[in-house]
């Protein structure tokens, strides 16, 4: 496992970094715009993260593991947004988080352009969940979920394409799609390793679009037709 002040100078690199951002070009008007927060934290000689398990009352992805974030409003900024949600959702000090920079952009089946932001807690943070939104709060440690034996390669099939991906086991819960994806990517960093996963997720973005995926939001009719679309 890494020592915790290594991840930690591997980590802080981010603030000399720009990751992957994706073409405009190739996101929908109609997608909205959205931010998380992945904050660590020292604590008993190790690093932890936080993540919640969404309650049954919120309209999407219920139940599922994520970072504390959500829909950026007209008068915030991206960072403003993700601090904004993570305080709203878990309870933590926006004023003791170090935004260090930000991980690859992502998207998601609920049609977000998603940017994840990447912080530093000071000292060990008290969580309050939001009876609404979060369901349960997860602070699993670096070494639960760089355990190889805590993970699961799957394969499946969506609208006529094979989908190759990684879940991560923590206690009860299953950490899996966009959430695991930038676990991974973090966790990466952490170890000064880059692969550019954000050029995956937009050639994935790509192929969503060009084929049924978004069918149910197409449907609705007040978004764009599939000729609105750039490859």
């Amino acid at each position: 496992m890494i020592s915790p002040n290594i991840f930690k100078t591997n980590f802080y690199k981010l603030k000399e970094e720009r990751r992957h951002r994706f073409s405009p070009e190739i996101i929908p008007h109609w997608f909205k715009p959205a931010a998380v927060l992945i904050l660590f934290w020292d604590e008993a000689d190790t690093i932890k993260i936080v993540l919640t398990e969404r309650s049954a009352k919120v309209k999407s992805h219920k139940g599922e593991v994520s970072f504390p974030g959500g829909r950026v409003e007209d008068d915030e900024t991206l960072v403003q947004a993700a601090l904004r949600e993570a305080e709203e959702e878990i309870g933590i000090d926006r004023n003791l988080v170090d935004i260090i920079g930000r991980l690859d952009d992502g998207w998601s089946r609920a049609a977000y352009h998603l940017i994840p932001f990447v912080g530093w807690y000071s000292g060990i943070p008290e969580f309050t969940a939001s009876v609404d939104e979060v369901g349960k709060i997860l602070t699993p440690t670096i070494d639960d979920l760089s355990d190889e034996q805590n993970r699961e390669e799957k394969i499946v099939e969506r609208h006529g394409r094979t989908v190759q991906f990684t879940t991560i086991n923590y206690q009860d819960s299953v950490i899996f799609g966009l959430t695991a994806d930038l676990l991974l990517e973090a966790l990466e960093q952490g170890q000064d390793i880059y692969t550019q996963p954000g050029l995956k997720r937009e050639k994935s973005l790509i192929e969503a679009l060009e084929s049924e995926f978004f069918a149910y939001q197409k449907s609705r009719g007040s978004l764009s037709p599939q000729s609105d679309i750039v490859p």
